[in-house]
């Protein structure tokens, strides 16, 4: 790929100075020193801001740097106008590859184009050395910064880093640890820490797997809670779209649909290649205004138009609006066939998690499989389909994901208690939004 090159702005200030609106600010342009003016609006309601939050203190950094100086830069950059649209990165990265050792500043900047068309990356804003990226005050923090610092008409958020949908922290990497043996047969599997592309399994395409970010390399890390992270988000997005695996799921559509008028996710992983950057800044921030949907199907071709394991993709687009009439839908099929989804054969029902690194993932299933495989009657399932559509608007799927087939993909992933353990299920129960409404766990 074409690099474009940086230019870094003040990128080794190292204050967490107030993110207010500030009429005096000035930055030096690294070339000359020429003082630019000010570039925020002075009709914030003509303007989209987009920020894509890096998170990528941990395998990916590598992968999550490429998206940002390979990709997104060298697409469609708007300029720095009073009334232009504003792009703007988070990020915390390692220092080097697999470098968790070292700690890292995390940093806001600005991507505009200058007079000249050149890009220009401007720092506004660095946190002191250390800050976790997945923590949820530092979440509120920088989304309050964006706002107060760009008043606009819409604000919309692309989400990067690992990810394990509504599952318990650290519990996907070590089910064993938590559950110490009970369920299935596969978790009586000695002990292990499964780490992406850390410990072998490089037969397939690095995947991605709300947030992840190592403490000291080797024995510990950092992720947020699903429902802490939706309580973090301080204000309502027009959209959010994932850039994370397994976020595809009922539980997570249904945490965020007070913060996110749309959001966009994938049932699957995502491998590392991740969403397709180098045309994210003309869907999301073109004189069309964004277009969400057209990001999944750009997504989709990305990965569907390729061979091989590399054609593994799945991904979907959710209007929050329609999930209070699928909840209540929901509640009265789980009740009426309790004991038939109690009893199911979960290997019969469309799984989105893969075997990998000895343990099978399967703790995210096709929501309306679930309810077919239940004995849902047609009427039943063509009413719930009018009701799902009205919540999904765009799903796709390839063929297969890496070793996974998938045959069939409604757009939204749900836990199934019969093939959990007693542990996520009572996690579950307790502290999982979803389930409060709709008593997929008694």
């Amino acid at each position: 790929m074409t690099r474009i090159k940086l230019i870094w702005i003040a990128l080794c200030v190292a204050l967490a100075a107030a993110c207010s609106v500030d009429e005096e600010f000035r930055r030096s342009d690294s070339r000359d020193s020429r003082e630019i003016p000010p570039t925020r609006s002075d009709d914030s309601e003509m303007r989209n801001v987009l920020l894509l939050y890096s998170a990528g203190f941990n395998s990916l950094s590598t992968y999550l740097r490429e998206d940002i100086e390979d990709e997104l830069m060298s697409g469609y950059i708007p300029s720095g106008g009073r009334n232009d649209n504003v792009l703007l990165v988070f990020s915390k990265l390692t220092a080097t590859p697999r470098d968790y050792r070292t700690q890292t500043s995390p940093v806001l900047f600005r991507l505009y184009k200058d007079a000249r068309g050149e890009v220009v990356s401007d720092t506004l804003r660095t946190w002191p050395v250390g800050t976790r990226a997945v923590d949820t005050d530092v979440v509120t923090d920088v989304l309050n910064c964006v706002r107060e610092r760009f008043p606009a008409a819409g604000y919309g958020v692309i989400f990067s880093s690992h990810a394990t949908g509504w599952m318990p922290e650290g519990y996907y990497s070590d089910p064993y640890y938590f559950d110490g043996g009970s369920g299935d047969d596969f978790w009586n599997a000695p002990r292990r820490l499964y780490r992406y592309r850390e410990i072998g399994d490089d037969a397939w395409p690095a995947v991605k797997s709300v947030g992840q970010e190592y403490a000291d390399g080797t024995s510990e890390s950092y992720e947020i809670d699903l429902e802490d992270f939706a309580d973090a988000i301080p204000f309502k997005l027009d959209y959010l779209i994932f850039d994370a695996c397994l976020m595809g799921g009922v539980e997570v559509a249904w945490a965020l649909r007070d913060k996110a008028s749309l959001v966009a996710f994938s049932q699957t992983e995502i491998l590392a290649d991740g969403m397709p950057y180098k045309t994210l800044g003309n869907t999301l921030l073109g004189p069309a205004g964004p277009d969400v949907r057209k990001v999944c199907e750009d997504y989709f071709e990305q990965y569907s138009s390729r061979t091989g394991s590399s054609r593994s993709a799945t991904i979907s687009l959710i209007d929050t609006r329609g999930l209070e009439a699928l909840a209540g839908e929901c509640a009265l099929l789980f009740e009426q066939y309790r004991d038939e989804i109690a009893s199911l054969q979960y290997k019969s029902v469309q799984c989105f998690g893969r075997y990998v690194s000895g343990y099978d993932r399967h703790w995210f299933f096709d929501l309306r499989d679930i309810i077919e495989k239940a004995g849902a009657t047609e009427e039943e399932l063509e009413v719930f389909d009018v009701i799902l559509s009205g919540a999904v608007l765009y799903a796709a799927h390839t063929p297969t994901f890496l070793n996974l087939t998938i045959n069939t993909d409604c757009g939204l992933s749900m836990y199934l208690p019969v093939a959990g353990s007693d542990y996520l299920n009572e996690f579950y129960r307790s502290s999982i939004s979803w389930n409060d409404v709709t008593a997929l766990v008694k």
